[in-house]
């Protein structure tokens, strides 16, 4: 085989090359091992990047009498069917630029309308963002009113998380036993209007009020509502 003298050169070279590293890594004391510097921690967060501690934006607040888009009016005869308070409403609602409706329900008491879930169905179909409950009176003179509670709840429940008002029951002849204070405090998350001490003249069945009373009661409820936000909603 023939053989290039340039490769005789280049093979003796890189030998001697090799020759002479092996001879000088032998000939050099042991290196120390030198350890790489621990990691640094890692960055504080920066305050402003902390959004858990954002305050929480603020909810709107509840529809009120005048503000309102929708208002159902939902309760007993002392509503008024074309009269009696639900007229004097009607125009004040008017004159604010306020949709309103009232529903009156004769003889209507607390456990029929918790039964018969008269609230749930108008809420479902009208679909107000304010309602008005008006009940209590024809179960105000009742000896235990503790056993109409599951009934109140079972209403407020009802009214879907709208705001609302109750409106609380006119006195009778004859004494109540309890029923105004139970409904004050179970209507929650509804505001709870309380028109027991209103004098207010009657009709001759001495239930329900004259025109010009309904009017004045009417008038109550708003100068109280309009300092008074509902609940719910």
């Amino acid at each position: 085989m023939r053989i290039e003298p340039g490769r005789i050169v280049t093979c003796l070279t890189l030998s001697l090359a090799f020759v002479a590293c092996h001879h000088a890594s032998a000939d050099e004391p042991p290196r120390k091992r030198v350890e790489a510097p621990p990691p640094l921690p890692p960055p504080a967060p920066s305050p402003a990047a902390d959004t858990g501690s954002l305050p929480a934006a603020p909810s709107a607040p509840p529809p009120t009498l005048k503000t309102a888009k929708f208002v159902l009016h939902i309760g007993d005869s002392t509503v008024g069917y074309t009269l009696g308070m639900q007229l004097e409403l009607s125009r004040m609602f008017k004159a604010a630029g306020v949709r309103y409706e009232s529903h009156t329900f004769t003889a209507a008491g607390l456990r029929s309308f918790a039964k018969e879930r008269y609230i749930e169905k108008l809420v479902r179909e009208k679909d107000p963002d304010l309602v008005i409950v008006q009940l209590g009176t024809n179960n105000l003179t009742v000896p235990t009113p503790s056993a109409y509670l599951p009934d109140v709840k079972e209403i407020v429940s009802q009214t879907g998380n709208r705001a609302c008002y109750w409106v609380g029951p006119i006195p009778l002849e004859q004494p109540e036993k309890g029923m105004r204070k139970m409904l004050r405090e179970n209507v929650a998350p509804c505001t709870f209007y309380d028109s027991f001490d209103l004098v207010l003249a009657r009709q001759s069945d001495k239930i329900h009020p004259t025109q010009p009373a309904a009017k004045k009661w009417a008038e109550a409820f708003w100068t109280f509502a309009d300092k008074t936000p509902p609940g719910g909603g």
